[in-house]
């Protein structure tokens, strides 16, 4: 594929229109209000959607998914693991979709030199959020063009999250998942060009990244 759009569930995600028609979505974690954000399921509706989503997840959140009859109602190509195999909590995750079980895929192997690595760690390999790991797949798989949007990094921990749902704990550490995002995918991968839709105080001054803010008001580009 040539483009891609991580979608994590910050506020910025609410202006997921703002973003170019890409070949394929991943969607992180939980998506349930997210999708009554305007201009969403219009997105998504004959796109190529993967979904990469923790355990946590597959046992308390994907059943409403399921019940919703999400993976039915869109073209989910792939379930996406963000744990490589031999350190996943869980089993393969099984999911039916619009024709039989949709194929599923552990986090790449090939990507164990990028991830953070601590042998007495609760995953050996890992990563600050489910977001950066998505980040760094999607950088893996697109040939040419990264967009994310809704990756905030929980700047405002009571309404961080576009569909409008209360924060319910700390939040990842924000200072964390910028530098993995920065050293372990952008600087990883110069020769793809990254587009970065925040409403945080995000900055890079990378040749292959533009940062592009969005608020209520207007939208704002910085090309570097």
């Amino acid at each position: 594929m040539k483009s891609i759009c991580i979608c994590c569930r910050g506020k910025s995600l609410r202006y997921i229109k703002n973003v170019p028609k890409v070949d394929s979505y991943i969607l992180v974690n939980e998506f349930l209000g997210e999708l009554d954000i305007n201009g969403m399921k219009e997105t998504l509706q004959n796109s190529y959607v993967f979904h990469l989503f923790n355990a946590w997840n597959y046992s308390n959140i994907i059943p409403h998914m399921i019940y919703n009859k999400f993976y039915t109602n869109f073209n989910v190509k792939k379930i996406v693991s963000p744990y490589i195999k031999e350190t996943s909590p869980t089993e393969e995750y099984s999911i039916m979709g619009k024709d039989g079980k949709i194929p599923f895929e552990w986090y790449p192997e090939d990507l164990k030199p990028y991830l953070i690595y601590d042998e007495n760690g609760k995953y050996k390999w890992d990563f600050p959020s489910c977001g950066n790991g998505a980040a760094l797949y999607g950088a893996y798989h697109a040939t040419d063009e990264i967009h994310i949007i809704g990756m905030d990094f929980y700047e405002d921990l009571q309404n961080c999250y576009a569909s409008g749902v209360k924060m319910t704990d700390a939040g990842h550490d924000d200072m964390e998942m910028k530098k993995f995002l920065i050293e372990q995918t952008f600087l990883k991968f110069p020769n793809k060009k990254f587009y970065m839709y925040v409403v945080s105080n995000f900055t890079c001054d990378l040749d292959n990244v533009s940062v592009i803010r969005v608020n209520k008001d207007d939208l704002q580009w910085w090309e570097n």
